[in-house]
């Protein structure tokens, strides 16, 4: 899939597919390449269209992994589920599509079954952390606290990018707050804090594509919460715990001045 740099950039790009197209409807690969484009716009309705539309003229077209990833990115996730299955019956083996197949059961809340998505994916990727963070996450919803926590220390242990270490450290303190191991918890909720103020600075140039440049779903409040919670069970009342609480009310305070 051909990456673009600039909005322009690929608007411009756009155009040019729709002009080929009036000129040669029925082209597939055409097709492909502005799905390819609307999915990198991430209008992901319109790329799913251009890729149904590619399927219909050539069905021998590879496209189920797109597929796929338009359904889960455009909210479809049965048919993500759908197509990934379709795409490992010649596939089987190929660790990504059992992950983002079991990412799509887990956000239809079927972690039984993305459960067993991660355990195929790290048959033959065992050293992915993504899977086993995720699989931590499913674990975690069943309440299967202790398979969680050894989940967390395998993809701690794998995370060599450190791209999800914000995430993976707070969950594994959070499950160790389900365990009562407060203790244990606070070095994971102090790290996940650290990182987090290092981390946490925002791409505002409009001219490029991005996610914020802070690799977490959570925020400042998130972690501070659970570490102020841990500190309160184990009735330690010192300075830092204090700066802690008075962050985490200049936070809330600060919330509620914005609505």
């Amino acid at each position: 899939m051909k990456r673009y740099r600039t909005i322009k950039e690929l608007q411009e790009s756009i155009k040019e597919l729709n002009n080929a197209l009036a000129a040669d409807p029925n082209n597939a690969i055409i097709w492909v390449q502005k799905g390819d484009a609307h999915f990198e716009y991430r209008e992901y309705a319109a790329a799913i269209k251009c890729y149904e539309r590619a399927l219909n003229l050539d069905p021998t077209v590879n496209l189920q992994v797109k597929l796929g990833v338009a359904y889960y990115q455009g909210g479809y996730y049965a048919k993500a589920i759908a197509s990934y299955a379709e795409a490992l019956k010649s596939d089987p083996t190929n660790a990504d599509l059992w992950y983002h197949k079991g990412e799509a059961h887990y956000v239809l809340e079927e972690c039984s079954d993305a459960i067993n998505c991660y355990s195929e994916a790290l048959k033959y990727d065992p050293t992915n952390a993504d899977i086993w963070y995720s699989k931590g996450l499913a674990l975690y919803q069943l309440g299967a606290y202790p398979e969680a926590n050894a989940c967390y220390d395998a993809a701690l242990e794998n995370d060599s990018d450190k791209i999800n270490r914000i995430d993976i450290l707070y969950e594994k303190a959070q499950v160790l707050v389900k365990l009562e191991g407060y203790q244990e918890a606070l070095p994971y909720y102090s790290d996940a804090l650290d990182e987090y103020y290092e981390y946490a600075v925002w791409n505002d140039d409009p001219e490029l594509f991005g996610w914020p440049c802070c690799p977490t779903y959570l925020d400042e409040e998130d972690i501070l919460n659970g570490l102020t919670h841990a500190l309160a069970q184990l009735g330690i009342d010192d300075e830092k715990a204090k700066n802690y609480i008075k962050r985490l009310k200049q936070i809330r305070l600060e919330k509620m001045r914005l609505f």
